[in-house]
């Protein structure tokens, strides 16, 4: 959920380098003039924010991937976790008990007045590694005949699927 009293309006925001905090970033944008803080939960259609979240996760052994509610999807409110020390969206490898996570929110079609206690977005936890190797992915793929098409044009190396005419290329990891 969203802490309406920690939000904040951004000219530009950039992911945290290792061991960097979010909080230092803003501080850093607000020296500069590039920030400031928002009193008013109403987020203005084109702007850009920096919305600090109420839930601390504390460092279990999982990984975190957040996605958009499907509610706020469809009013165009463009949402991405940002984490401490961690320089990729939407994704959180908790790794001690004193980080931060924070939401950079866009609405993209018109203004939104955030509620208190209505979430943005949803995290979804995974114990272990979820991703599946070349090798894998290649024994998954050839285990259906709808997608294993010996003629099929390959995208580095594995195969493009057809469906309904539409092309859809697995990315190797």
């Amino acid at each position: 959920l969203p802490d309406l009293n920690r939000i904040y309006e951004v000219d530009y925001f950039y992911l945290p380098r290792p061991n960097e905090s979010v909080e230092s970033i803003i501080s850093s944008l607000k020296n500069s003039r590039q920030a400031k803080e928002v009193s008013n939960p109403v987020l203005i259609r084109g702007k850009r924010y920096v919305i600090k979240l109420k839930e601390q996760l504390t460092a279990p052994p999982v990984y975190c991937r957040m996605n958009m509610k499907s509610s706020r999807g469809r009013t165009f409110l463009h949402s991405r976790l940002v984490t401490d020390g961690y320089s990729v969206y939407d994704e959180s490898y908790p790794r001690n008990e004193n980080f931060s996570s924070w939401l950079f929110v866009t609405p993209k079609c018109f203004s939104t007045e955030l509620p208190d206690g209505e979430p943005i977005s949803q995290l979804r936890f995974f114990k272990g590694s979820s991703f599946l190797s070349k090798k894998d992915l290649m024994r998954e793929i050839g285990k259906t005949r709808f997608i294993n098409d010996p003629n099929a044009p390959t995208l580095f190396d594995i195969p493009i699927v057809k469906v309904l005419g539409d092309e859809i290329g697995a990315t190797p990891l």
